[in-house]
């Protein structure tokens, strides 16, 4: 199984970047970021993706502000916390 490498600053800077740019088109991010030499270079599309919803999650619960990682898929923290409160 391959190892877990760390994302680095430069990493998700470069994908917020190619997200203002180009969305949640992952594989055009990857163009204009990716190989050859680009900071994505050691990433996959599937990477990208997953990641993006780990930055959405993680803003979520720290309060932050999502900027455009509130286009990344996966539930809301939000909605999920209050589907299970009854009134």
């Amino acid at each position: 199984m391959p190892r877990r490498i760390k994302w680095t600053q430069e990493e998700l800077d470069a994908l917020e970047k190619g997200m203002n740019e180009h969305g949640t088109n992952w594989e055009t991010i990857l163009l204009f970021y990716g190989p050859p030499g680009g900071p994505l270079k050691n990433r996959n599309s599937i990477q990208l993706k997953d990641k993006a919803r780990n930055e959405k999650r993680r803003r979520e619960k720290e309060g932050l502000q999502l900027g455009i990682f509130e286009k990344a898929t996966g539930p809301n923290i939000t909605l999920l916390t209050h589907q299970n409160t009854y009134v």
